[in-house]
């Protein structure tokens, strides 16, 4: 089973400003991190509704890393959405899908055309070659940097240093460098000290940590 991770994260030394009744779970992460989720949290990409009211009182960096999809985060700060990154890792196979569906819009089914037998996938890596070379893959994965705004980190007293090093990391630039797709969440855990944020999440039944 692959990993589904999402949670509420502040930091430790500010668990006093988070009342009891705002929380139907919430646990040291480790000893910098409080990980906490709100009656209205669910298995989902985006921070809720409670946890924007929350940020009235506290920082929060909501994170999220669907081990076969994607990986993001958000920083709301007084109800505010300060920083966001959503990393998606089938951006190319959309692509592919929205190009089959103009250049054959007979077709009922891309994955028929696409996947059944040798013509198809011969049709496949010919597209996927033109998508991987084309400037629309490069803006669209570089969009995905676009509001890191890593100076925000500062919230949760990370250092200048390391916010530097952020700013290197969540870039088309390094993205290409990237031996595998999965590095950059785990780079990005070690840096801020999140390694425990794994296997983390709520379901309407029970919370699994």
């Amino acid at each position: 089973m692959s990993e589904f991770t999402a949670g509420n994260l502040t930091l430790v030394s500010f668990k006093e400003q988070i009342t009891s009744d705002q929380l139907s779970y919430i646990k040291e992460l480790n000893e910098d991190w409080l990980v906490f989720f709100t009656d209205e949290t669910g298995v989902s990409d985006e921070p809720s509704e409670a946890v924007n009211d929350l940020s009235g009182d506290v920082p929060v960096l909501f994170f999220h890393n669907a081990e076969d999809h994607g990986w993001g985060y958000r920083i709301i700060h007084k109800k505010e959405l300060l920083a966001k990154v959503d990393v998606n890792y089938e951006l190319e196979e959309s692509m592919l899908m929205q190009l089959v569906e103009k250049r054959h819009p007979d077709i009922d089914d891309p994955i028929e055309l696409l996947y059944i037998d040798d013509e198809g996938e011969a049709l496949r890596a010919r597209y996927m070659e033109e998508i991987s070379a084309s400037s629309e893959l490069q803006q669209a994965i570089a969009l995905q940097f676009s509001s890191r705004n890593v100076e925000h980190f500062k919230l949760f007293n990370i250092d200048a240093e390391k916010i530097q090093k952020l700013n290197g990391l969540l870039t088309y630039e390094n993205w290409l460098q990237l031996e595998s797709p999965w590095q950059l969440v785990e780079q990005f855990k070690e840096l801020l000290n999140l390694e425990e944020m794994s296997w983390i999440r709520i379901r309407p039944d029970r919370i699994h940590d």
